[in-house]
């Protein structure tokens, strides 16, 4: 068996379906859009989602197919840990269009809280896994392939900017260097290999099988 890691698709449902329906097992990084009906289509014990930042997490914690906040699983034969979640350096633009349309377009959820993600580092220093599947990266591997004039574009200083995720996949990173390490967020084709992990950041409706 094998299992396909599916990147952002940010409303693409269609294109979506189309891959998942290529692959008997799937698991969807995030940033799926803000509607969740077509997961219908897809059989939940073979197709699973992680929230990202541009997702409405409560409504998607609420299909079978989203996996939750943080854990392990074992899907098309691979275990691993996984952790949902992202800060959106867009944030401010996005609840001024809400207030203006009447709409919703960003949670304050879209990152685990403190208390989630002392468990979740706790959880994975108990499993060291070998595989991490997030929708953001750690810190130090962020910097490395981001895009620092998207930060500037935003207001941030890319010499300084982090997020409370980016730490947590950094500090479980420092405690225990998994072999493989799958993303997406970033909207990149990148791998590199760091301190003995394989990082893989998938681009914007990037495929990857493991």
């Amino acid at each position: 068996m094998a299992l396909a890691i599916i990147a952002d698709i940010h409303g693409q449902y269609d294109q979506y379906l189309a891959i998942a329906r290529k692959h008997e097992y799937t698991l969807q990084l995030g940033d799926f859009g803000f509607r969740y009906d077509c997961l219908d289509e897809l059989d939940p014990e073979k197709h699973k989602v992680i929230s990202g930042n541009h997702d409405d997490v409560l409504e998607l914690a609420k299909k079978p197919h989203c996996l939750g906040d943080f854990g392990n699983f074992t899907l098309g034969g691979v275990t691993a840990f996984w952790v949902r979640g992202a800060f959106s350096i867009d944030w401010q633009y996005r609840v001024s269009y809400d207030h203006a349309h009447g709409t919703k377009s960003w949670w304050p959820e879209e990152q685990l809280s403190l208390p989630q993600m002392n468990d979740c580092l706790a959880l994975y220093k108990q499993t060291k896994p070998d595989i991490v599947i997030s929708h953001s990266a750690p810190r130090e591997i962020a910097n490395k392939i981001g895009s620092p004039g998207i930060l500037r574009e935003y207001g941030f200083d890319p010499e300084t900017f982090t997020t409370s995720t980016q730490e947590l996949l950094q500090s479980m990173a420092d405690f225990h260097q998994p072999k493989m390490h799958v993303f997406g967020h970033l909207h990149k084709k990148r791998e590199l290999t760091y301190r003995g992990t394989r990082y893989i950041c998938l681009p914007e409706l990037g495929v990857r099988t493991i």
